[in-house]
């Protein structure tokens, strides 16, 4: 399967390479090669290495900045610019302020969203 085509499902937890835990704290850019699951604090930008990078802010998570990679999950705050080639999903615990470019997205019943929401062509948008 192209990366490309595995882009389009959701953000796994068996995605998941590296974790910035509840008790840390971060500031500065990220690239990440596999996926990475923050439930601490991000402030900055991070960005996929190699076009299949997956992004879960847990719930109780907060990232602030930049993120472009090709799958996300927001359980918790997120506040900036989120580019996504394939899937984002937002979670009923979710609270977004930002500017979300996306290929699939799900949005569900109970999230907070404020700020510009931009499908990609051929994209689609599933809420419940």
């Amino acid at each position: 399967m192209a990366s490309e085509d595995r882009n389009i499902h959701p953000a796994r937890d068996q995605d998941i390479t590296s974790t910035i835990g509840r008790e840390d704290r971060t500031r500065g850019d990220l690239a990440i090669g596999g996926g990475l699951q923050v439930a601490g604090i991000v402030r900055g930008k991070i960005e996929s290495l190699n076009g299949d990078t997956t992004l879960i802010v847990a719930a109780g998570g907060r990232v602030e900045g930049t993120v472009a990679v090709a799958r996300a999950r927001i359980e918790g705050v997120f506040t900036g610019t989120l580019t996504v080639t394939g899937h984002v999903e937002i979670t009923d615990t979710a609270v977004v302020e930002a500017d979300i470019e996306y290929g699939t997205l799900r949005v569900h019943s109970g999230a907070r969203i404020g700020g510009r929401v931009h499908c990609h062509h051929g994209g689609s948008l599933d809420h419940d």
